[in-house]
């Protein structure tokens, strides 16, 4: 069933103790930072190729049929996860601070992404 509800990925991020990051000298954290932001873009588009490869295998398997999931389906999934969002926002200050960061952040991609592709 396509589309994914996180796809390609959510888990393109590291986490780091914050007590080992206060211990670190701040030269290596200047690397380290350095190092994170240069590979992100080369894994995020090796994950992208691979999923459309995989995809595409997926697409000519004999006797398998891809899904396309209806947009009421789809808005419904959306509905019921911003219920449970609501809730643990309500519930959680700091999750709240990051989905509201979120929400805000969704406002510009949306400006941006409907100008990056043609429409075919």
């Amino acid at each position: 069933m396509v589309p994914g509800i996180h796809q390609p990925s959510t888990v393109t991020w590291e986490a780091v103790n914050a007590d080992s990051w206060a211990k670190l000298p701040d030269d290596l954290k200047v690397i380290y930072d350095a190092v994170n932001h240069a590979i992100a873009p080369m894994a995020y588009t090796d994950l992208v190729i691979e999923d459309a490869k995989a995809f595409e295998f997926f697409a000519s398997y004999p006797g398998l049929e891809i899904i396309v999931l209806p947009d009421k389906l789809q808005q419904q999934f959306y509905e019921i996860a911003d219920d449970l969002y609501a809730k643990e926002r309500a519930a959680d200050p700091f999750f709240d601070k990051v989905y509201a960061s979120q929400e805000e952040f969704k406002k510009t991609w949306k400006l941006f992404e409907q100008y990056q592709s043609p429409k075919m």
